[in-house]
């Protein structure tokens, strides 16, 4: 069954769009990826609503576009850049030391 959540308008005014998402396996929150905004937004969605979490703002290079994001295990988040060469790599709670190579 097809149902429609419109975005609240908190994650409206932390969003410019959405480019990806992605499941917490653990948690099932979402992780909506922004690539204009340089955003990653968490929230709990219902059949009616979708609840506002946190937001966490990614330091990037000048120029730099996040592309896409997944989770790798229960706890790490992965984000790939239009950067070929690179991807982050966070920790839930806490970034991972280093960007690492793909």
């Amino acid at each position: 069954e097809l149902h429609l959540v419109d975005l609240d308008d908190a994650l409206d005014g932390l969003l410019g769009d959405v480019a990806d998402v992605a499941v917490c396996p653990r948690t099932r929150h979402l992780f909506l990826l922004s690539d204009q905004s340089h955003r990653i937004v968490e929230a709990r969605i219902s059949p009616a609503a979708v609840e506002l979490l946190a937001s966490f703002d990614l330091t990037l290079d000048e120029g730099e576009k996040p592309e896409g994001i997944a989770f790798e295990t229960d706890d790490v988040l992965v984000i790939v850049t239009d950067h070929s060469s690179q991807m982050l790599r966070f920790r839930l709670g806490a970034r991972e030391d280093d960007a690492s190579e793909s």
